[in-house]
């Protein structure tokens, strides 16, 4: 189970282009490990993006 605060950081992280601190680089959705946080982020993001 995610934990929707989590979810909410890197989504924000990815759309705003802020760095992901393990690469000092922007924030992409392969960066996260977790499949189970990576689908959610990614869903969350389609989500936002259809409501723009």
């Amino acid at each position: 189970m995610t934990n929707p605060v989590i979810v909410d950081i890197l989504v924000r992280r990815i759309l705003e282009g802020g760095i992901n601190s393990a690469t000092n680089q922007p924030m992409k959705l392969e960066d996260i490990k977790i499949e189970e946080y990576r689908v959610a982020v990614e869903n969350e993001i389609l989500k936002r993006s259809q409501t723009v």
